[in-house]
């Protein structure tokens, strides 16, 4: 038995179904950067403000400032996520293609990010 997640044949559909597994988890980390990288815009902004409240409070600030350093991280991350689930995406609907599944199911809508 093979391990679906690390994109490997399966008993129970081979290489169509590692191929749509592999690029499903390719959306769901895209999807995830993507929310990590909004919650970390979202700290910096209420820091920010704190910080003003507070008079400009030096250690509210670095932490937002740490935070928009995480988020501006995270698009980098986001743009390969993205490319990779494409790839996936590509390669799933080549093997589809070649094995004649492309008309027994129709493909998985990406997220919308």
């Amino acid at each position: 038995m093979s391990d679906p997640v690390a994109g490997a044949p399966t008993p129970d559909g081979g290489p169509v179904a590692a191929a749509r597994t592999a690029m499903e988890a390719a959306r769901e980390a895209t999807g995830a950067a993507i929310t990590a990288r909004a919650q970390a815009l979202a700290e910096a902004a209420r820091l920010r403000e704190r910080s003003q409240a507070a008079g400009g409070l030096a250690e509210l600030t670095s932490s937002a400032n740490a935070h928009d350093a995480r988020a501006a991280r995270l698009d980098a991350r986001i743009d390969q996520l993205r490319d990779l689930a494409h790839r996936a995406e590509v390669a799933y609907e080549a093997l589809r293609a070649d094995r004649g599944d492309a008309d027994d199911q129709p493909a998985p809508s990406a997220p919308a990010a």
